[in-house]
């Protein structure tokens, strides 16, 4: 006899648990890397697609690369792609290399190709993610769950150690040696973990290496004795007798047929019974654990296939269910009564002539471990099926939607017998897609495996309406969380920016994410809190977003909340997957996700798009409506929960005692999640080190005059070709080496700008003292200062913009050499309306500003794209409080000059003497739309 009998189920499942943690750090590394490169494409995605809108200012037919998200929709809603991932491991590998291919997309300088290769990114790999969150096991969704937000953390803490830009995209050492290297490697770690279970390589290693069977033995004739299951709710496992070699009685001594029958209904003992009186040559073995099993009754003549198992093509057959006779064979009965026999083995003498089987047409090697991998999720061999029949219920159910038969819509179900008075109960027809009481009781928290709607399964069946809902509930839940995450979680600084506090904040943000990680992975050990966790931490991110959003004093606080509370939730949707239609519901996920993700732009660009202009303002309606969307999934979850907890309630009064259990779940170890936050510890050093090191204001005193102001809009950090521009701005400031810079169009902390903090970027390597104001949250493009020289006093606001976009301006306060300069950073609209009312306002500020008591001689330096000619109304109006004039004039002694509205200005009060002007060359398709504007100022 195979050495699989000398183990129980428990048994077998503890020994390959005590195999995994060798390679889980690693398989954990992996994953939070293929969630690293998936963020990177999807930021880059959206980034490029933003572009064309920007270049357009209305709404630009490259927004039909947004269908590029629904791929992994349509893949993963068709069983005939699903089988095709399961069964070719090296498609799974090449998904992956498919996201590395988005990475180095971002090289080109064509803006087409750019955006197509991210789509093509973005779409592959998310067939690998979303194909493995809304897997058929639950083990097999939270370790891509977990994947994604270790993915996540990763993110942030490469941003932080390179100061805002994403180093995968940003430098080609970064797209070698962080992205197409440790790629490839992931790709292969892929394709090992796929080779092993679609093609039972790991099974084959359990079987041999830890339990010394040879894999001949498992066929078509001797099948694997356990089926796969899906459920960390009940221990109560179903083993399955191989029926070929029980009924031909070849090899039957070596084969597997050895089935543990509970001694009564309401006992939690078991009793091993073994068919046939020579096992292994006589030798006795040690008794099993102790499981309470049930086995279904059927009747001797009655030949039907389980409807779990039955398939149409021999592609599908599944495995063979050996049931006993009702009369004959009732293992509890007491004729039968099992006798002691050696030290503890108890042996039951039958023939097994007196078994009736009920088969599956024969399944090849290949396809039995295929499928066994398929229906595990590709967990491996501790997925067990938890048993699909209650304890009063004697029959195993034929479910019309796993059969192939066009013309049967009714299935007739045997008559049970009531466990109160042994009297059978009323004849019951189940229609196609009608939910059988029972069946779903005992389901539990069973995913789409055993349920109805499993994807693998060919089904002829309607629409069924509570499926419909809890699908709808699992895409607005999944759509919202992923918008949430891009949202705020795709930078360090995301927080920071919002509210206008310092960016050293930014490790908050990280640490809160960590802190979430360790939280995620050690609530759901805790079994009776389990289903709470998505509803305790929903509550979280709700109370964190009102602070975050309504009271700006313990915005920080709020911000740490949200941070610690979305890995949580990422795991939480993880473990619901039951009786949904997961094409369906990647559909409805995307749909939100984008309509989300533009809202989200019509923040500040409605401008662009006049329809959706009654979207002004709504940024906390917006973050209101994605926390109400996954709270609209968690409700699902506590109702489950409660419901389960009726069920267990129930349970006992029947005297039925089910044990919790969380062996199928995939929540890592404590040293994978070590290994994952090494990793990130080690860079967290790197990025506290850079910081150090660039902390101290590098300056030097530079010649043509005490000094120089360099003015730029930076275009929303795009290039004329839709590139980032943050190095070529970076290599320009290098260049001209400024005392001040002045920045308009500066807030990149949106979704479509790629939440690339530029100011922060430009702040730490050019070692100068940075002021980003106003804050992300008061919706305008932003205005941005760096200095040599330390700010002792800022301020900034919105301009009055009634129709266009929201203008704002920045004021500030620097000594040089002794003397307070005052510094003005402005960006006026678009409309001629607004110009002249927001130029009107801003002289206003001016002359307060010079309104001093003691009168003293105020040196001030302004500069900004006013959208102005020279000498128009909106031009004389900046300049009605006569306090200002323009540098140029200055300079060329008062001569009138002509240039581009959209071009900058510098102006300086009368203290000040311009002693320098030019407007230097640099390519626009690396910088910005324009060409900066450099003046030197001597104090008089």
């Amino acid at each position: 006899m195979g050495a699989w009998g000398r183990y129980s189920p428990l048994r077998r499942m503890q020994l390959y648990k005590e195999r995994k943690p060798q390679k889980l750090w690693l398989e954990l590394l992996g994953k939070s890397y293929v969630g690293l490169i998936y963020w990177t494409v999807l930021v880059e995605f959206l980034r490029n697609v933003f572009w064309f809108q920007l270049r357009a200012g209305r709404v630009a037919p490259q927004l039909g690369f947004l269908a590029y998200l629904f791929i992994p929709s349509v893949v993963v809603g068709r069983p005939f792609f699903r089988q095709f991932l399961e069964k070719n491991p090296w498609s799974r590998a090449l998904l992956v290399i498919g996201g590395v291919l988005g990475l180095w997309g971002q090289w080109y300088h064509s803006a087409v190709r750019r955006v197509t290769l991210s789509a093509t990114g973005a779409g592959l790999l998310g067939i690998y993610v979303w194909e493995g969150m809304w897997a058929a096991t639950t083990a097999r969704r939270e370790r891509t769950a977990f994947g994604m937000v270790g993915g996540i953390l990763l993110l942030q803490v490469l941003k932080w150690a390179y100061a805002g830009p994403n180093p995968l995209v940003a430098k080609w050492w970064g797209l070698l040696f962080l992205g197409i290297i440790p790629g490839v490697f992931t790709a292969l770690l892929v394709l090992s973990e796929d080779l092993a279970e679609s093609e039972g390589g790991e099974l084959q290693s359990f079987l041999e290496e830890d339990l010394d069977v040879e894999l001949e033995e498992v066929t078509a004739q001797d099948p694997l004795p356990f089926r796969s299951v899906d459920s960390w709710k009940y221990s109560k496992l179903e083993v399955i007798i191989p029926a070929d070699t029980a009924v031909n009685r070849e090899n039957r001594w070596e084969s597997l047929y050895t089935v543990d029958v509970a001694v009564s209904e309401t006992s939690s003992n078991a009793v091993r019974y073994l068919n046939g009186g020579h096992v292994n040559g006589g030798e006795n073995l040690s008794r099993w654990t102790d499981v309470p099993i049930d086995v279904a009754g059927k009747s001797g003549n009655e030949e039907k296939t389980a409807g779990r198992h039955s398939r149409g093509t021999s592609e599908e057959h599944g495995y063979q269910d050996i049931m006993w006779h009702d009369e004959e064979l009732d293992p509890s009965t007491e004729e039968d009564t099992p006798k002691q026999n050696g030290a503890g083995t108890v042996k039951y003498e039958q023939e097994m002539e007196e078994i009736t089987e009920v088969r599956s047409p024969k399944s090849s090697k290949d396809e039995i471990l295929h499928k066994f991998t398929a229906w595990s999720g590709g967990f491996g061999v501790d997925a067990f099926r938890e048993a699909r029949t209650d304890s009063g219920l004697q029959e195993v159910l034929d479910s019309p939607v796993y059969r192939e038969i066009k013309d049967e819509s009714v299935v007739k179900v045997k008559p049970k017998v009531s466990p109160r008075n042994n009297s059978p109960t009323k004849d019951r027809r189940w229609g196609e897609g009608e939910e059988v009481p029972w069946l779903m009781d005992i389901q539990g928290n069973n995913d789409i495996t055993d349920s109805e709607l499993d994807p693998f399964r060919h089904k002829d069946t309607k629409w069924n309406i509570s499926s419909c809902v809890r699908t709808a509930q699992r895409g607005i839940w999944s759509g919202s969380l992923l918008f949430i995450t891009h949202w705020l979680l795709t930078a360090p600084t995301s927080f920071s920016r919002w509210e206008g506090t310092s960016v050293e904040h930014g490790w908050i943000s990280i640490l809160a994410l960590a802190l979430g990680l360790l939280a995620a992975t050690e609530y759901p050990r805790i079994v009776c809190l389990r289903r709470t966790q998505g509803l305790v931490f929903w509550l979280l991110i709700a109370l964190g977003g009102m602070l975050f959003t309504v009271y700006p004093e313990s915005a920080m606080a709020g911000a740490a909340l949200v941070a610690f509370s979305a890995p949580s939730l990422w795991i939480s949707i993880a473990q619901f997957n039951l009786e949904t239609y997961p094409g369906s519901g990647l559909g409805i996920m995307v749909l939100v996700y984008i309509t989300f993700t533009l809202w989200s732009t019509c923040l500040v660009a409605y401008q662009s798009l006049p329809e959706l202009s009654f979207l002004r303002g709504t940024r906390n309606v917006l973050m209101g409506c994605a926390v109400m969307g996954i709270g609209l999934g968690v409700g699902r979850e506590a109702l489950a929960a409660f419901k389960e907890k009726r069920e267990r309630d129930m349970d006992l009064q029947r005297g039925i005692n089910k044990t919790h259990s969380n062996s199928d779940s995939e929540i890592p170890g404590r040293q994978a999640v070590g290994a994952l936050l090494g990793v990130v510890a080690l860079i967290g050093l790197v990025a506290v080190l850079v910081r150090i090191r660039h902390s101290a204001p590098n300056f030097f005193p530079i010649g043509g005059g005490p000094l120089k102001v360099l003015n730029l809009n930076i275009q929303q950090g795009f290039s004329r070709a839709g590139t980032v521009n943050y190095d070529p701005v970076l290599h320009m400031l290098h260049q001209e080496q400024p005392h001040v810079v002045m920045l308009q169009e500066s807030d990149t902390m949106h979704i479509v700008h790629g939440n690339i903090d530029t100011i922060d970027y430009l702040s730490v390597w050019l070692r100068m003292h940075s002021l980003y104001s106003p804050p992300t949250k008061s919706d305008t493009w932003g205005c941005a200062m760096l200095s040599f020289y330390p700010f002792i006093y800022s301020r900034s606001g919105v301009l009055v913009s009634p129709e266009g976009e929201n203008s704002c301006f920045q004021y500030a306060q620097i000594k040089v050499g002794g003397k307070l300069v005052h510094l003005l950073n402005t960006h006026y609209g678009t409309l001629e309306n607004d110009i002249s009312l927001q130029a009107e306002e801003l002289a206003v500020l001016v002359q307060n500003i010079f309104d001093t008591p003691e009168n003293e001689r105020v040196y001030m330096v302004m500069a900004g794209d006013i959208n102005s000619e020279p000498l128009s109304p909106s031009y004389n109006a900046t300049l009605s409080s006569g306090l200002l004039k323009d540098a140029y004039m200055n300079f060329n002694g008062g001569r009138a000059y002509r240039r581009d509205p959209g071009a900058g200005y510098i102006f300086s009060s009368s203290a000040l003497n311009c002693t320098y002007f030019d407007e230097p060359y640099y390519d626009q398709e690396k910088t910005a739309d324009g060409f900066p504007i450099v003046a030197s100022f001597e104090f008089t």
